[in-house]
């Protein structure tokens, strides 16, 4: 009887517990062709890309609705609704300038969102379009 390894075993044949596929042959009739597999490849890629816009999505929208509810905002949530960068914040702190803030329990910082909006209100700039 020969002695045969893994790699000398026919095509096709057991080893062990697991089978060496026949690669040659079709399985079930069906021939996969190079269409087929970029077809494929479309699809899965595709299914990818909705599923992490729907995840991104979802994320968004909740965390928007979050904030609505909200009435009062970390320095980071203002810089990231509101495009005012937290340094920025810091240094209007610092200063006594900006919008108003709360510190909570010695040191947590908070924004109450109407702050922040009558402060935005009445640093608001008139250009010609909005006087005519």
């Amino acid at each position: 009887m020969a002695n045969h390894n893994e790699s000398e075993a026919p095509m096709g044949t057991a080893i062990g517990r697991q089978a060496v596929p026949n690669i040659g042959k079709p399985r079930y009739g069906i021939k996969l062709g190079p269409n087929f597999i970029k077809s494929l490849i479309s699809l899965i890629v595709q299914t990818i890309r909705n599923e992490i816009r729907r995840a991104f999505n979802k994320t968004v929208f909740q965390d928007v609705a979050a904030q609505l509810v909200k009435v009062a905002l970390t320095p980071a949530e203002v810089a990231r609704y509101y495009g005012i960068p937290e340094q920025t914040l810091a240094n209007w702190r610092c200063r006594k300038v900006g919008p108003q803030f709360v510190k909570a329990e010695g040191k947590k910082i908070l924004y109450r969102r109407k702050d922040i909006e009558d402060w935005l209100e009445r640093h608001k700039v008139l250009t010609n379009q909005t006087v005519w």
